[in-house]
């Protein structure tokens, strides 16, 4: 598929090196954009669940999301050279709870989506979350590759 849209849905700089990689070398090769969605995803405050009835009255932190987000673009930025007009950075700030429409619908303006393996030595509840948004609400075809990222393969030509 030539010429289509390539998203990556990145929720931690480290984590997401692999299919940033991946991506970059993916559309350099069939010649599409790329799309690398910093996702800053709203949370509770940890102690938010000691306050009992009080609970309701506690908002996701909606700032921190949004700084996450523009972290995560500042720490992205430098792995896309810069000679790259195809590939633009977005900031989205989703809503705890509504990962898997809000990715589900960012999705939708690719064709296809790189994701990071969800499981690792460590637990990766955003990159399940994500992986499945991108596959279920989505509906896209997803490339899943190692943390390190996958080879692709030049063009026959």
């Amino acid at each position: 598929m030539s010429h289509g849209t390539v998203a990556v849905m990145a929720t931690d700089a480290a984590l997401d090196r692999g299919a940033i990689a991946t991506a970059l070398s993916l559309t350099e090769t069939e010649g599409a954009h790329l799309d690398i969605h910093c996702l800053g995803i709203e949370s509770t405050p940890p102690d938010a669940f000691l306050a009992g009835p009080a609970l309701m009255l506690t908002q996701p932190d909606r700032e921190a999301a949004i700084a996450r987000a523009e972290e995560l673009e500042h720490e992205l930025r430098r792995l896309v050279p810069s000679h790259r007009g195809n590939v633009q950075l977005h900031r989205q700030r989703i809503t705890e709870g509504m990962v898997g429409r809000q990715v589900g619908e960012l999705a939708r303006f690719a064709d296809r989506v790189v994701a990071t393996a969800p499981y690792g030595p460590e637990a990766r509840p955003l990159q399940v979350a994500v992986l499945e948004a991108a596959l279920f609400a989505g509906g896209l075809p997803v490339i899943v590759v190692p943390d390190g990222g996958a080879e692709i393969a030049p063009r026959a030509h």
